[in-house]
């Protein structure tokens, strides 16, 4: 058998691994949006599901879709977080205290869609961070999806 005592002491290596977090861009973002509303159109119910769905399509690094009930400002999706199904949206404020959803729904009736700036923990780095919110309307619905800005 061979003998391998002493080897290792004379040879030292260093094994290292490293990665990026990838970010989206906004025309990535505006991309994804898109998608959503298009399968929302198709099919509000399946689509629901499917935003809610953590392996979903709709799910992809810090990018993910979520939905608002306009009528009621209840979240009935949420990509990344699927305890705020079923959450009052009215509620939710950002670290800074900005009403996220009621602004979003204010800035809706003017055009049927916008943009939001706002502070929200990011789903990949776990910290908060400065995010734009792109939404659409949908019949009852606020299709949302958010890119965090570097």
């Amino acid at each position: 058998a061979p003998n391998y005592t002493g080897l290792f002491d004379e040879i030292q290596r260093i094994i290292a691994v490293g990665y990026y977090i990838t970010r989206a861009s906004p025309e990535h973002a505006r991309a994804f949006l898109e998608q959503a509303v298009a399968a929302m159109k198709a099919s509000p119910r399946n689509a629901i599901e499917e935003f809610n769905r953590l392996d979903g399509r709709f799910v992809q690094d810090d990018l993910y879709v979520f939905a608002v009930d306009r009528r009621t400002g209840r979240i009935v999706a949420h990509g990344a977080m699927p305890r705020m199904v079923g959450a009052d949206g009215l509620a939710i404020r950002d670290a800074n205290g900005t009403p996220v959803i009621r602004n979003i729904l204010a800035k809706l009736t003017e055009k049927g869609h916008g943009e939001l700036d706002y502070h929200w923990k990011n789903p990949v780095t776990e910290r908060t961070e400065p995010k734009r919110t792109l939404f659409e309307s949908v019949g009852d619905y606020v299709i949302a999806v958010g890119y965090f800005k570097p």
